[in-house]
């Protein structure tokens, strides 16, 4: 059953079938509940239309009204969708919204690639020189690292999730563990530039401490303490998804 109604379309069916009642008994006449193919009509009083919202269908808009008519010896009309219909302009508007939100993304991704470029770059001059081998600039490693792993995980995210609305409306397992990894390099950014500015108060305040046990503290604040701000996320995901 879960399946089933993981198809958002098939779950808005579900749900409106499982909205009609029983006709009441009262001495009047009445249509009596019934469905169609896109949903549930309740039972009506005869020379009366019930009216309800468009069902959520693709080519449909929820924002306009559906009618079906009960004639006055208590049968059915035949249903009228003809409103649900999405016009042409409605259809070229959530196209115009879909495109500039996609492109948004495309911004975002090449800006990422360009990072992940630049970083590369510049962690292959750090690792090649030996004359850079320096506390100081382990700490400039490790917050390169850092975005470089974030810049990753945010293009996975983006085309592997965002751009896909089933994705999103499921929410996989998977999903959520690509979310909370994007999440945890995003905090241990912060975390290691937060260890570049102590790196840097410590050195010039106390001009002779060596930094190795200061690379060691900002070495477990910056991949090991972010760990703290992961596991709140991961506990709420879990708390509000499954």
């Amino acid at each position: 059953m879960s399946d089933l109604t993981n198809n958002p379309h098939l779950k808005a069916f579900l749900e409106s079938s499982l909205s009609c009642v029983k006709t009441p008994d009262d001495g009047n006449l009445y249509c009596n509940t019934t469905s169609d193919i896109l949903g549930c009509w309740n039972f009506t009083k005869a020379g009366t239309a019930m009216i309800k919202q468009c069902p959520y269908l693709p080519g449909f808009n929820t924002k306009e009204m559906a009618h079906k008519n009960c004639s006055e010896n208590g049968t059915w009309e035949r249903a009228n969708y003809m409103e649900c219909r999405m016009t042409r302009e409605i259809e070229e508007d959530m196209n115009k919204e879909v495109l500039n939100a996609f492109r948004h993304i495309y911004i975002s991704l090449v800006g990422f690639s360009i990072s992940i470029t630049l970083l590369v770059i510049s962690l292959f001059i750090f690792f090649k020189f030996r004359q850079l081998r320096c506390d100081r600039i382990t700490l400039h490693k490790n917050l390169f690292i850092s975005y470089l792993l974030t810049a990753i995980m945010y293009i996975l995210y983006n085309v592997l999730v965002i751009m896909n609305g089933d994705i999103l409306h499921d929410q996989p397992i998977w999903c959520v563990v690509l979310h909370v990894i994007t999440q945890y390099f995003v905090v241990c950014n912060f975390a290691w530039m937060f260890c570049e500015g102590v790196y840097l108060h410590t050195i010039m305040v106390k001009t002779f401490t060596t930094g190795k046990w200061l690379i060691i503290v900002c070495t477990v604040i910056g991949w090991g303490k972010s760990l703290n701000g992961s596991s709140e996320i991961v506990t709420d995901m879990i708390y509000n998804v499954y």
